[in-house]
């Protein structure tokens, strides 16, 4: 993440804001930061956000225009899916068509 940053930074002179958006089966367990301290002068706090895509909520994409967010409807909103099952499914494919 430090390097896509840094690679951001010297290419378009923007600083970026970046997230992590984590499609994995197991639970999220990752860092959100890099740091080490090797004394005074030796020092970095890198942070960025992650953001766990079973956790974000159907309605949270659909209600806005990012359509490109449309093809990870299938596996947002885990307590949704469970619940709803196959119905969830065509919610989705109704929403991306």
């Amino acid at each position: 993440m430090l390097r896509y940053s840094l690679e951001i930074m010297e290419k378009h002179n923007l600083i970026p804001y970046q997230i992590v958006i984590y499609m994995g089966k197991n639970e999220l367990n990752m860092e959100d930061k890099l740091n080490y301290n090797l004394g005074e002068q030796n020092i970095l706090d890198y942070r960025y956000r992650i953001i766990d895509v079973e956790e974000i909520e159907f309605t949270d994409i659909t209600k806005t225009d990012y359509y490109d967010l449309y093809a990870l409807l299938p596996l947002m909103d885990k307590e949704r899916r469970k619940r709803e099952g196959e119905n969830y499914l065509k919610e989705c494919v109704e929403a991306i068509q």
